[in-house]
């Protein structure tokens, strides 16, 4: 499997995630506050700045040990289901019950070793909060809408103090446990279409099996390096 889209998409996510403990230093959790896609982000991003400053001597000896913090705190409110289904196209609809279940799994251990290495690389940099400004700008969809499966796109931009500005968007849709981010596009990078494009040129030459074994060979690999 190429590397290149895959270091893209972990380039996104680590931005991404950057921006959203950022967003945690400028907002806090407030009490009270209703459960929006908005405040949803921030109050996540507080949690884990809360959990990485607990465990900030643990995961120095052991940074695996934030496999299980982005279990706990981030996963809850990704749809994996969803991200699963968009990432691996029409191909969903051709893929068993059986290969659906085994593709969810290792891309769900793929998208988590990820996230996990960009908040070890945040860890590692001394929680600086970035030199500039973020922005949240107004929301496509309607953010008070109660109905399952509606949708909105939390947009933020990146306002550097040296440098151009950087838009990171969060697709968000409401499933019946609440507001779930869906994808994160990065300066116009999906990280669920980069996923995807590599994907397709995987089943092409190997079948859905074959993707599922590069994947899983793939995860070995990393959860070998721990």
């Amino acid at each position: 499997m190429t590397r290149r889209p895959l270091n893209l998409a972990a380039r996104a996510a680590a931005l991404g995630l950057t921006v959203m403990l950022w967003a945690a230093g400028q907002a806090g959790a407030q009490a009270g506050l209703q459960p929006s896609p908005r405040a949803l982000l921030e109050q996540t991003s507080h949690r884990m700045v809360a959990a990485l400053d607990a465990n900030r001597a643990l995961l120095a000896r052991k940074p695996t040990r934030i496999y299980a913090i982005v279990e706990d705190v981030l996963v809850p409110h990704v749809d994996m289901n969803r991200a699963s289904r968009w990432a691996l196209g029409r191909h969903w609809r051709e893929a068993s019950a059986e290969q659906r279940a085994r593709f969810q799994q290792e891309f769900h251990t793929l998208l988590v070793r990820f996230y996990s290495t960009a908040l070890v690389e945040y860890l590692n940099a001394g929680h600086e909060i970035p030199d500039g400004v973020i922005a949240f700008l107004p929301q496509r969809g309607d953010e008070a809408a109660t109905r399952v499966g509606g949708e909105v796109t939390v947009r933020t931009v990146v306002r550097p103090a040296n440098g151009r500005a950087v838009p990171v968007n969060y697709e968000m849709h409401r499933s019946p446990e609440g507001w779930k981010v869906c994808d994160v596009t990065v300066d116009g990078v999906s990280i669920i279409t980069a996923y995807r494009s590599v994907f397709r040129t995987e089943i092409r030459k190997h079948g859905i099996d074959g993707l599922i074994d590069t994947l899983a060979s793939f995860n070995r690999r990393y959860a070998a390096r721990d």
